[in-house]
């Protein structure tokens, strides 16, 4: 029995963030999406579903930006345990979760809303707080906190 415990495999974090001085700060969502739009191609957006995830430190911020999974013109999957997995690896405090809706349409579906409810519940046991769920389209965003009853 001994034995088969020296065969465990030994699992190691490495974290080396950037100096702060040098990550931009994000004071609005605006600059949040503007920060997103900066680095996907425009086109994508009328063409399928992607999920992103924003991750910022405690006095937001920006660490990164993540593409979590694309989807189809009608839909995406997507799961908590990935989003939590990068918010902790990359050491961040607070995360924005952003989507598109190819159609155009800003609404947020009944499955945005309660996708939302779930990651920010989970986010509020790991100390990871869920800022806001932004919807975006190639000509505007809206945000899922401003539609709906925000408490994690």
């Amino acid at each position: 029995m001994v034995k088969h415990l020296t065969s465990i495999n030994e699992i190691r974090l490495h974290y080396k963030r950037p100096h702060i001085s040098k990550l931009p700060q994000i004071d609005t969502i605006s600059q949040a999406v503007q920060n997103l739009r900066t680095i996907i191609e425009p086109g994508i957006l009328d063409l399928k579903e992607y999920y992103w995830i924003i991750l910022l430190t405690a006095d937001n911020r920006l660490l990164g930006v993540s593409e979590i999974n694309s989807g189809t013109v009608v839909g995406i999957k997507f799961f908590a345990r990935e989003i939590m997995q990068l918010a902790l690896l990359s050491n961040a405090v607070n995360i924005v979760l952003v989507h598109n809706h190819p159609s155009g349409d800003l609404s947020a579906s009944t499955e945005d809303i309660e996708s939302t409810k779930n990651i920010g519940r989970i986010g509020k046991t790991m100390d990871v707080h869920l800022l806001d769920h932004l919807i975006i389209t190639s000509e505007s965003f809206a945000s899922i906190r401003s539609v709906m009853d925000w408490k994690f």
